[in-house]
């Protein structure tokens, strides 16, 4: 009483669905590129968004690993008006999802993997030293943000300590380097993106 059709792009111009199905809007090696990510935002809202049949009773899911905090699935969520289910591959509790059905991650300790019996702890340790903490964390934990910082590692920050009108730093040695006040230059740095939700 019906039919699939598939397409990888424009294909489906000028069909409609009664359910609109997505998988993976971005192709990875586009991650780092603005313009193939525009591309594939513009494909959506100019091409794809508007295709159900029906308004009330049609459905759109979107499919796909994160990619980059400006993908489709990022947009998407920003704007509201989406479910949004996310299954990293080791359980983050601050960032539990259900959905409507009433479905929830059965997962409750930090860092239980998603599926062991297919990717156990040494394929999720393998996968970390073969990619960048980025990749492993938008392609592995759906969060192109990793904890410990991107662009700004926190493992390589280090801290000063202050003593008698001076300051210690702590060197890898377990050694500490003395400064005074007058060797010390004081600076600030701004993220003017920065969201406030």
């Amino acid at each position: 009483t019906g039919y699939r059709l598939a397409s990888s792009g424009g294909g489906g111009t000028g069909e409609g669905a009664d359910t609109l199905l997505v998988d993976d809007a971005h192709a990875l090696d586009d991650a780092y590129s603005e313009a193939n990510r525009e591309a594939a935002l513009r494909w959506w809202s100019g091409t794809m968004s508007s295709r159900l049949n029906s308004k009330t009773t049609g459905a759109r899911i979107i499919i796909g690993q994160r990619v980059h905090e400006a993908d489709l699935i990022g947009k998407l969520v920003a704007e509201g008006g989406w479910t949004y289910l996310c299954l990293p591959a080791e359980y983050v509790p601050t960032r539990t999802f259900s959905s409507p059905l009433g479905w929830k991650d059965p997962r409750t300790e930090a860092g239980e993997l998603l599926w062991p019996e297919r990717f156990p702890k040494s394929a999720q340790d393998q996968i970390k030293t073969e990619t960048n903490a980025y990749t492993y964390s938008s392609q592995q934990q759906q969060a192109p943000q990793p904890d410990s910082g991107g662009m700004f590692s926190r493992g390589r920050f280090r801290y000063f300590r202050e003593e008698g009108g001076y300051f210690f730093l702590p060197l890898e040695d377990k050694t500490e380097r003395r400064y005074g006040l007058g060797n010390l230059t004081l600076g600030q740095t701004f993220d003017t993106a920065i969201k406030t939700d």
